[in-house]
């Protein structure tokens, strides 16, 4: 029998809002979105729009316009899942400035922001770049830390990203890769040593690869690295971000 949860998933990381980004192309695939969320036990997520100084992204006034919208669809519709306001903000050396002058929004009402960067950066302007966000008063949490390539090279920048207050967020579907893939090895590790966070779904689509599918990892998640810290990676953590 599937185990049964007490509590709702949090999915802190999902591109639903429609139009905005590579993510959900329309209302129907957004709607279609959370209907496969809910079917997952999701019951609240935080829409995460891209946010990239070179490419034109939604505004915050955009994202509460849409996220408001969606919801309001949502509830039509009879989906009942809370949808917040957050972005993935691409790191650039203006980031600190934009997110001081409104220009791009922390997760919810926190002072945490979902930070990513390009998979072939060096550690060294990762690393510079968490710690000017750290100093500036934010708390960084590291979206889907997994897919660095300098993080392989050397696990003990694990050690230091975390030593210096960032949060680390992996992809669900990256959980369920396996003990066969390098990434599914490298994820799988961390959860052994309780580093991650957040586990999220990414969700881009309502159809493939990229749909807010987390239930079977969730299931693995409790049975392998425990109940608790399941509890505290698909709920508990993220929920502090809205409330």
């Amino acid at each position: 029998m599937s185990k049964k949860f007490s509590y709702g998933f949090v999915d802190m990381h999902c591109h639903v809002i429609p139009s905005v980004d590579d993510g959900s192309k329309n209302m129907e695939m957004s709607l279609n979105m959370l209907r496969i969320a809910y079917d997952n036990n999701i019951r609240t997520i935080i829409a995460t729009p891209h946010n990239k100084v070179y490419i034109k992204s939604v505004s915050p006034k955009g994202i509460h316009k849409r996220v408001a919208l969606l919801q309001e669809e949502a509830d039509k519709a009879g989906i009942d899942i809370k949808i917040y306001p957050g972005n993935e903000l691409y790191y650039d050396e203006t980031l600190p400035t934009r997110l001081e002058e409104g220009n791009a929004l922390p997760m919810g009402s926190s002072s945490d922001v979902l930070v990513e960067f390009s998979p072939s950066d060096e550690y060294s302007y990762i690393s510079e770049g968490l710690r000017r966000l750290s100093y500036d008063g934010w708390s960084p949490i590291l979206a889907h830390c997994e897919r660095y390539n300098c993080l392989y090279k050397d696990k003990s920048r694990i050690d230091e990203i975390i030593d210096g207050g960032v949060r680390l967020q992996v992809n669900a579907d990256s959980v369920m890769m396996g003990m066969l893939s390098p990434v599914g090895r490298f994820v799988r590790k961390l959860l052994s040593q309780e580093k991650v966070s957040f586990i999220s779904t990414d969700a881009h689509r309502d159809s493939g690869s990229r749909v807010p599918d987390v239930y079977e990892c969730a299931q693995f998640v409790a049975k392998k690295y425990g109940e608790d810290y399941a509890r505290e990676i698909l709920y508990e953590n993220a929920i502090k971000l809205v409330k």
